[in-house]
């Protein structure tokens, strides 16, 4: 496993747009800083997980799960990233600044089109 590492501070304010510094990453998952988030669900409930998945952990400090994650977990989650942006955050380095914001499925499906066809796949 390999692990990058980096200790970073940062604003991730609750609303519809959220800023975050990337404090550690490995193959399984990707670690934010900023604002502790605080879930509507607290405790654990053991469900599988999703590629971009975002768990909360009680520290409230988000956790992005990538290809190598574990199948099942119970960390309250707040959303999933779609595949594109989860790979797009996969190649930010530890300190770099990223910001979320809401996407419908259509959406997401959209900007996949354009990636796909930008670099014709």
């Amino acid at each position: 496993m390999r692990r990058k590492s980096s200790s970073c501070r940062s604003s991730c304010a609750s609303g519809p747009t959220c800023r975050c510094r990337c404090r550690a990453s490995c193959v399984w998952g990707y670690r934010l800083s900023g604002d502790a988030i605080q879930p509507r669900r607290n405790g654990i409930v053991s469900e599988g997980i999703a590629y971009g998945a975002i768990q909360i952990p009680s520290d409230g400090q988000p956790i992005v799960l990538l290809k190598d994650r574990q199948t099942i977990g119970g960390y309250p989650k707040i959303g999933c990233l779609s595949a594109l942006g989860a790979g797009q955050l996969a190649q930010r380095g530890p300190g770099s600044l990223v910001r979320f914001h809401p996407m419908d499925v259509s959406q997401a499906e959209a900007q996949r089109m354009i990636f796909n066809h930008t670099f014709g796949l």
